[in-house]
């Protein structure tokens, strides 16, 4: 999905105990605009995500990241650990 230009991405995405990697695909995404992530496995890094521009809505299952992980974001950004 992700090498076809992310247009299954471009506007939300979700995922569930994926294994994926390389993040700093999805991050490739210019238009990605909300992700969530739940149990992700092989993501040891949000970094990626911090320089997505169009991204505003991430939702994290919760403990998964480091509270450092979680900050740096664009103020824009709304950050959601459940």
């Amino acid at each position: 999905m992700i090498r076809e230009g992310c247009k299954v991405l471009d506007v939300a995405a979700k995922a569930h105990g994926f294994s994926l990697a390389n993040f700093d695909a999805v991050a490739g995404c210019a238009k990605l605009g909300q992700l969530t992530l739940r149990k992700p496995k092989g993501v040891e890094s949000l970094e990626p995500l911090k320089k997505m521009p169009a991204l505003r809505s991430l939702t994290v299952s919760k403990d998964t990241f480091p509270a450092a992980e979680l900050e740096g974001f664009d103020d824009k950004v709304k950050i959601t650990q459940r």
